[in-house]
C-alpha cells in the first residue's frame, strides 16, 4: 500500500511498481508546471508592489526605493519600467489571467505594449499560455507590430544605435536616456546595451 497525499484528501491505493514510476514522472510534471506558472505571478506581483510605491510616495521616496534595486543589483531601471508597464495593463494584472501568462517579463512587457482586447481575446482563445516566447508574440498580434511599423513611417521617427558606443561621450548618452526616459509614458520604448 502506497499513501499518495494531495491537498484535498488523501487516498490509500495499491500501486504496482509500473504505475508508481509513472506516478513519480507525473508528480514531477505537475510539480515543475505549478512552480514554473509562479514565475508569472511573482513577476505580476513585482510590478503590483513597484506601481502601488510609484503611486503612494512622493516621487523622492519612490526614486530611493528606484536606486536601492539598481545599486544592489536586484534590477536595472529598465526592468523597473518594464514591470511598471506590465503591472498597468488591465488585462495582464487581472488576477484570473495571471495563471495564464508566460513566465518571462520581457514577453509579458511587449504584451503589455499591445490593446488589452486583443490579449484578453487570444487568452480566452488559449493563444498565450504559460510557454508563449517573445517570438511567438509578433505572430499572435500582426496588426500591432504593422501599426507601430505605420507610425515609425508617418512621425518619421528612427531610432539606430550604433552596436559600440564606447566613443560616445557619457553626457551625450547619458541625455539619450533621459530623453528616452521621458517618453515611456507615451510610447513603447526598450533600449539594449545602454
Amino acid at each position: 500500500m502506497k499513501n499518495i497525499e494531495t491537498t484535498n484528501s488523501t487516498v490509500t491505493t495499491d500501486i504496482s511498481y509500473e504505475q508508481n514510476a509513472v506516478s513519480l514522472v507525473q508528480q514531477f510534471q505537475f510539480g515543475i508546471v505549478a512552480s514554473w506558472r509562479k514565475v508569472a505571478s511573482s513577476i505580476m506581483e513585482t510590478g503590483r508592489l513597484l506601481l502601488q510605491a510609484q503611486e503612494q510616495l512622493k516621487r523622492d521616496e519612490f526614486s530611493t526605493i528606484r536606486k536601492h534595486l539598481v545599486e544592489n543589483g536586484i534590477m536595472s531601471e529598465t526592468v523597473i519600467s518594464k514591470l511598471l508597464k506590465i503591472a498597468r495593463h488591465s488585462v495582464l494584472s487581472a488576477p484570473e489571467n495571471v495563471p495564464l501568462l508566460p513566465g518571462s517579463y520581457a514577453t509579458l512587457y511587449v504584451l503589455a505594449g499591445k490593446d488589452p482586447v486583443e490579449v484578453q481575446s487570444a487568452l480566452a482563445e488559449g493563444k498565450i499560455t504559460p510557454l508563449t516566447q517573445l517570438k511567438d508574440v509578433t505572430d499572435l498580434f500582426p496588426s500591432t507590430t504593422n501599426r507601430v511599423q505605420k507610425v515609425a513611417v508617418a512621425t518619421g521617427i528612427v531610432v539606430t544605435i550604433q552596436s559600440d558606443l564606447s566613443n560616445v561621450p557619457s553626457d551625450t548618452i547619458n541625455a539619450f536616456k533621459a530623453a528616452i526616459d521621458a517618453l515611456k509614458d507615451f510610447v513603447s520604448v526598450e533600449v539594449k546595451g545602454l
